[in-house]
C-alpha cells in the first residue's frame, strides 16, 4: 500500500507540472494558425492565406499581403472570372508576355482602386459580351483603376467599362491596344470621374477625343469608339535617325509616301512638314552619304515605294538616292538653288493658289518648327525670309506668280524683329500686295519659347486637340519628325528647354493650364527633353 500511495503521488505531481507549464504558454500556440480569407479571387479561387503562395497549385500566380500586391507568372485559361478584387490597393503584376484567358466570363472585376503593371505584353480574353476590365455596377467606392507602365492587348466584345459608378480610370506611359465589337460601349466608357493619360497618347484613331468618361470618335458622338491603339508618350531612339523612325512608326501603320531630310542640316526641311501633311507621309532623316539602317528599315516597314528627298545633293547625295533607287524605290527631288528656292519649290507642291503664307526667318529653325503643325494643318505654305536686305530672288519669283493670282488673302509672319525685320515684312507684303497688320500679321514673343507659346495661342482653332507635342527648341531632327505627328493630330508643338532649370516660363506653364491637356507626345530621349521637364509639363497641365 506505501508504494502504490507513493506512485499516485508522483503522477499527482506531474500532471500539476504539466498543467502549470502549459497554463504558462500563450494562447494559441499550440493550436494551429486559422486562415485568412482575402477579398481577391483568381479564376474562381478565393485567396487565402494557406494558398497564397500558390494559388491555383500550378504556380502560375501568387499574391503577397504584405505588399498587397498579385503576381502572376504564367498563361492561365479557365471558365470563371478572371480576377475579381476587392481590396482597396491591389497592384497586379505579371513577370513576362502571358495570355489571361476566361472562356465564358468577364476579365478583371475591380471594385477597389486597382493597380495594373505588367512585364512584356499581357494579352487578356473574355467570353462572347463580356467586358475584359470592368468595374462593379452596384459599387459605391468610387474605384480608381491604373494601368500605368504596360502593354496591354485586349480583343473582346467589349473593352474597359467604368460602369458609370463615379469611377476613374488612369492611364499612365502604357502601350494598349483594344479592339471591341460592342458599338454602344465600345473600347472605353462610362467612368464618371474621367479618363486621364500620362505620358502617352491616343495613336488610333488619331481624331479621338477623350469626354463623357469615355473615348469618342468626336465631341459630339454619343457612341465611342470600338478600336484604339494608346501609345507610350516618350518617342526615341538612339540618335536623331531612330527618333524619326519610331516617330514614324508611331504615326502611320502603312503609307505609300516618305519624305527625307539630311539629319545633320535643316536648311532644306523646315518647310517639309506641310508637304509631309499633304502627302500624309511621315519626315524621315538621313546621313548625307549613308542612309541609316533604322531609316531604311522603316521605310520597309510603311511599304513606301515614293521617296521625295527634300534639298540637294549637299544634304542628301546621289549615294543614298542609289541606295533607294536600288530597293525598287522611286525617288524625286525637290531642291532650288538655295534654302529659300528649296522652300519655294516645296510650296508649289502643297498648293498652287494658297489663300494663306507663313513667313519665317531662313537662317534658324525654331520659328519654322512652332508653326509647322499649324501651317499643315491650314495647308498653308512655310517660306523663308532673309533678316532685311532684299527678297531673296527665288522667294520673289515665287510671290511674283501667287501676286498674279491673288489668291494670298492672309500672311503670318513668325518671330519678332531680330529675325524678320519689319521693313523685309513690309516688302514680303508689298510683293503680295497685302497692308501690314492688317493682312500681313506678325506672331512673335521674347524668346522662341515666347513665340511658340503666342503662335498656339493664336491658333487653339487649328490645334485644338486636347494633347501637348514636346519637343527641345534648343535642336531640330525631333521637332522636324515630330511636326507632322502632331499635324495628324491637330495637337501644338510646345517647345522647351530641357537644359534650363525650371524648363518653363511663366507664360508656357499659364498656357498649359489654361489648356489643359489630357495626353502627351514626347520627341526624343531624356537627354534632350528630361523627366524633369515632362513632370513640369504634367504639374502645370493640371487644373
Amino acid at each position: 500500500m506505501k508504494r502504490i500511495k507513493t506512485k499516485a503521488f508522483s503522477f499527482i505531481t506531474a500532471f500539476l507540472m504539466v498543467f502549470t507549464l502549459v497554463s504558462l504558454i500563450p494562447e494559441g500556440t499550440l493550436t494551429a494558425s486559422a486562415e485568412t480569407a482575402y477579398d481577391l479571387a483568381l479564376f474562381g479561387v478565393k485567396v487565402t492565406s494557406d494558398n497564397a503562395a500558390d494559388i491555383l497549385g500550378d504556380g502560375a500566380a501568387s499574391y503577397d499581403a504584405g505588399s498587397n500586391t498579385l503576381t502572376i507568372k504564367k498563361d492561365i485559361t479557365k471558365t470563371d472570372y478572371i480576377l475579381k478584387n476587392e481590396i482597396k490597393g491591389l497592384t497586379i503584376k505579371t513577370t513576362k508576355a502571358l495570355t489571361l484567358k476566361s472562356t465564358n466570363n468577364p476579365g478583371f472585376w475591380l471594385t477597389k482602386d486597382t493597380t495594373i503593371k505588367t512585364n512584356g505584353m499581357l494579352t487578356i480574353k473574355v467570353g462572347s459580351g463580356c467586358y475584359a476590365i470592368f468595374c462593379s455596377i452596384t459599387d459605391s467606392n468610387n474605384p480608381v483603376i491604373t494601368i500605368k507602365d504596360s502593354d496591354i492587348e485586349l480583343n473582346t466584345s467589349t473593352g474597359i467599362n467604368g460602369y458609370n459608378n463615379n469611377s476613374t480610370l488612369n492611364i499612365i506611359n502604357s502601350h494598349i491596344q483594344m479592339e471591341t465589337s460592342d458599338t454602344s460601349t465600345g473600347a472605353i466608357s462610362r467612368f464618371n470621374k474621367g479618363v486621364f493619360l500620362t505620358n502617352c497618347f491616343v495613336k488610333t484613331p488619331a481624331d479621338a477625343v477623350i469626354i463623357n468618361g469615355g473615348l469618342y470618335p468626336n465631341s459630339t458622338s454619343t457612341k465611342p469608339v470600338k478600336t484604339v491603339e494608346i501609345c507610350r508618350g516618350r518617342l526615341a531612339g538612339q540618335n536623331r535617325y531612330s527618333t524619326a523612325a519610331a516617330i514614324s512608326e508611331a504615326s502611320f501603320e502603312k503609307t505609300s509616301n516618305v519624305l527625307l531630310a539630311s539629319g545633320a542640316s535643316y536648311a532644306d526641311a523646315l518647310a517639309g512638314v506641310v508637304l509631309a501633311k499633304k502627302l500624309e507621309a511621315p519626315i524621315l532623316l538621313t546621313a548625307k552619304d549613308t542612309l541609316s539602317a533604322e531609316t531604311l528599315a522603316e521605310i520597309n516597314r510603311l511599304g513606301a515605294k515614293n521617296i521625295t528627298i527634300l534639298g540637294g545633293e549637299n544634304a542628301v547625295s546621289k549615294a543614298v538616292e542609289k541606295t533607294l533607287t536600288d530597293k525598287g524605290c522611286k525617288v524625286e527631288r525637290i531642291q532650288g538653288k538655295t534654302r529659300y528656292g528649296t522652300a519655294a519649290d516645296i510650296a508649289d507642291k502643297v498648293s498652287s493658289d494658297p489663300t494663306e503664307l507663313f513667313f519665317v526667318y531662313g537662317l534658324d529653325y525654331a520659328d519654322a518648327l512652332s508653326v509647322s503643325p499649324v501651317a499643315s494643318i491650314m495647308g498653308a505654305p512655310i517660306i523663308y525670309l532673309t533678316k532685311d536686305g532684299n527678297i531673296e530672288a527665288e522667294t520673289a519669283r515665287y510671290l511674283a506668280e501667287l501676286k498674279k493670282k491673288g489668291c494670298v488673302k492672309t500672311a503670318y509672319v513668325i518671330g519678332g524683329e531680330n529675325a524678320v525685320s519689319k521693313a523685309m515684312m513690309q516688302k514680303a507684303g508689298n510683293e503680295l500686295e497685302l497692308t501690314v497688320d492688317k493682312q500681313m500679321i506678325r506672331i512673335s514673343g521674347a524668346n522662341r519659347y515666347s513665340t511658340c507659346t503666342k503662335v498656339n495661342n493664336t491658333f487653339a482653332n487649328i490645334v485644338k486637340k486636347d494633347m501637348i507635342c514636346i519637343a527641345t527648341g534648343l535642336d531640330f531632327p525631333d521637332a522636324l519628325a515630330g511636326g507632322v505627328l502632331a499635324s495628324l493630330h491637330a495637337a501644338p508643338l510646345f517647345l522647351v528647354n530641357g537644359k534650363a532649370s525650371p524648363s518653363l516660363s511663366k507664360e508656357q506653364k499659364e498656357y498649359l493650364s489654361a489648356k489643359h491637356p489630357n495626353s502627351m507626345a514626347i520627341f526624343g530621349g531624356t537627354e534632350v527633353v528630361p523627366d524633369r521637364t515632362v513632370s513640369e509639363v504634367n504639374a502645370a497641365s493640371k487644373k
